[in-house]
C-alpha cells in the first residue's frame, strides 16, 4: 500500500489533491490490466462434474441482455433466464441434428441456429432452425436453394466443377432430359414446374417468361450465422457456402454456391462471417481466406493477407474497422474495409475460435486450452486472462448494460462447459 503523507502545515489543498491523484494513478499502474473489476467463474461445469444427463460439447453462445442467453452444441440448445446460473434444455421437436455449430439472437424473441445433420439428412447435411418466441418453439428450415443458372433456354453451370450445357425445347414435349452428374429432369406439371433427382441432392426447375431457373438444395455443413434484423440473416459453411434469407428465415438461398475448386484455386471451408450492414460483409475460412461483399453477396472479392492460418471468426465495429481471428493465435485488424490487414500480437499461440467487441477499443477472443485474450486499446495490446479452466473454448458473447456501468462476458466449450466473467458489485 502507498504510504499516506499528510501535513496540513505544508501542503495546500491543491497540493493534497495533486498528491492523492498521483497515488491513485500509481496504484492502478501496479494492478493487472483488466476490463472491469470482477473474475471468471464456472457457470456450468463439464459433463463429468455435472452428471445431470445433459451431455455434449458446446460450440457457440449468444446473450441479448444480462439474463437471457442461448448456447448450442451436439443435438443441444440450452437457455438461461438468470444470467447463466441455471440452464434448461429447449426441445426442438424436429429431426435432431447431431451438431449445431452456431447461434445468433437479435433480441429475446428472434433467433436462429445452424449446423449439420447426420447421414445425408435433409439437404445433404445442412441444418437451420429459427424461432420467434425465444426458443419455446423451433422451426426446421428444409427448403434451402441456390439458383444455379438462368440463361434463356440454354443452361450452363459450374456445379461440381462440371460445365453443364443442355438445350431445353420450348415445347417441353420431352418427359425426361438428361443432365450430367446423374441428374434427371422429369415433368411434374405441364409448362410450370419440374423436379430433378439424383442420389445426393434435390432440385427444382421453375419456368419464367423467357427462361427457366434451376435450383439446387444446399447440402453443406453450416458453421457460422448472423442475424442482421428480423428479416435478413446470413450463414456460412463448408465449400464456400454462403446463404441468406430476407423473410425472417422462412426461405434461404445461396449467394455463393458450394463448389469444388477449379484448377489453380483453393477450396475453402468458411467458418465465420460478419455483416456491418445488410449489404457490407466479410466471410473468413481456411488457408487465410477472407472475402468481402458490398452488395449483399451479389459480388465477392478476395482480400489478401500475409498468413495462411485457418481463420475462424470476424467482428466489425463499423463498416470499415474490424478484426479476424484464427489458428495459432492469429489476430488481423483492418481500418479500411479490408483493403489492408495488419497482424496483431495476441499474447497466445493457441488457436482462437470466436471474437467479440463492445466498441473500437474493448474486445475479447477465446480459444483452445481455456484461452481468453482481452484488449482495451483496439488490439494494440492483447492480454491473456485467467479463466480457471484448460478446456477448449469455442464461442464467446458479451453484453453491456444500457448505462455502460457493467459488462458481462460468457464463453462455452467442450464437455458442456460455460464460464462467465462477473463484475464485482
Amino acid at each position: 500500500m502507498p504510504r499516506k503523507i499528510y501535513n496540513k502545515e505544508v501542503y495546500s489543498m491543491k497540493s493534497k489533491f495533486t498528491l492523492c491523484l498521483f497515488i491513485i494513478i500509481a496504484s492502478l499502474s501496479l494492478s493487472p490490466i483488466v476490463w472491469a473489476d470482477g473474475k471468471w467463474q464456472i457457470a456450468r461445469n463439464d459433463d463429468f462434474l455435472r452428471n445431470d444427463g445433459v451431455e455434449g460439447d458446446l460450440t457457440d453462445i449468444s446473450f441479448v441482455d444480462e439474463n437471457n442467453g442461448w448456447a448450442v452444441g451436439i443435438s443441444l440448445i440450452l437457455h438461461t433466464s438468470d444470467g447463466g446460473t441455471t440452464w434448461e434444455v429447449q426441445p426442438t421437436d424436429t429431426e435432431a441434428p447431431p451438431m449445431l455449430w452456431c447461434v445468433y439472437f437479435r433480441d429475446a424473441k428472434y433467433g436462429v441456429v445452424a449446423g449439420a445433420t447426420s447421414g445425408g439428412g435433409f439437404g445433404g447435411g445442412t441444418a437451420l432452425l429459427t424461432t420467434e418466441d425465444g426458443g419455446k418453439t423451433w422451426v426446421q428450415r428444409k427448403d434451402i436453394y441456390a439458383i444455379l443458372f438462368s440463361i434463356g433456354l440454354e443452361f450452363q453451370s459450374d456445379l461440381d466443377n462440371q460445365n453443364i450445357s443442355e438445350e431445353l425445347r420450348q415445347t417441353f414435349k420431352q418427359e425426361e432430359i438428361s443432365l450430367s452428374d446423374r441428374a434427371t429432369v422429369s415433368l411434374e406439371e405441364t409448362g410450370s414446374k419440374w423436379s430433378i433427382a439424383d442420389n445426393r441432392r434435390a432440385y427444382s426447375i421453375i419456368k419464367g417468361e423467357d427462361a427457366l431457373n434451376i435450383c439446387v438444395n444446399v447440402g453443406s455443413r453450416l458453421t457460422g450465422i448472423q442475424m442482421i434484423n428480423e428479416n435478413i440473416s446470413y450463414a456460412v459453411g463448408e465449400s464456400n457456402t454462403v446463404l441468406t434469407t430476407t423473410d425472417g428465415g422462412k426461405t434461404w438461398i445461396s449467394v455463393m454456391t458450394g463448389q469444388r475448386a477449379r484448377v489453380g484455386e483453393t477450396r475453402r471451408n468458411l467458418d465465420g462471417l460478419y455483416f456491418a450492414t445488410p449489404e457490407i460483409g466479410w466471410v473468413v475460412g481456411s488457408f487465410g481466406g477472407i472475402m468481402h461483399t458490398a452488395d449483399g453477396g451479389k459480388n465477392w472479392e478476395t482480400q489478401e493477407v500475409d498468413i495462411a492460418n485457418d481463420l475462424k471468426a470476424a467482428y466489425f465495429v463499423n463498416d470499415k474497422e474490424g478484426w479476424v481471428i484464427g489458428n495459432e493465435g492469429a489476430i488481423l485488424h483492418t481500418t479500411d474495409r479490408g483493403k489492408t490487414w495488419e497482424q496483431q500480437k495476441s499474447d497466445t499461440e493457441d488457436s482462437l475460435h470466436s471474437v467479440v467487441f463492445l466498441d473500437k477499443n474493448i474486445g475479447w477472443a477465446c480459444g483452445d486450452f481455456g484461452t481468453v485474450v482481452h484488449t482495451k486499446d483496439g488490439g494494440k495490446t492483447w492480454k491473456r486472462e485467467d479463466t480457471g479452466t484448460s478446456t477448449n473454448l469455442r464461442g464467446i458473447s458479451v453484453f453491456k448494460t444500457p448505462d455502460g456501468s457493467k459488462q458481462y462476458c460468457w464463453a462455452v466449450g467442450e464437455w458442456g462447459l460455460i464460464i462467465r466473467y462477473v463484475p464485482n458489485e
